[in-house]
């Protein structure tokens, strides 16, 4: 259904990161982990920046549509395929 509300990638992402004790990882992992994050961060807000986000929210907008994807910026459910 268009406009419902779904958890985003976000969402899902923030309840792992805050279950995980990081003691129970490799040093090496925490710091692997730490530049991915970082990494994936900076693409977000670089691809927000260049109104890639806009350009998807604008293409759906009015558009009855739902599905398992997300875009920055939205509260609901995008299709996860182009069409």
């Amino acid at each position: 259904m268009a406009g419902t509300r779904v958890e985003t990638i976000a969402d899902k992402l923030a309840d792992v990161i805050a279950a995980t004790d990081t003691q129970d990882l490799l040093a090496s992992t925490r710091a692997a982990t730490t530049v991915h994050a970082l990494d994936t961060l900076g693409c977000a807000l670089a691809a927000y920046g260049l109104g890639r986000a806009t350009f998807v929210r604008e293409a759906y907008a009015g558009r009855q549509v739902s599905g398992p994807a997300t875009a920055i910026g939205t509260a609901y459910g995008l299709p996860a395929t182009w069409r």
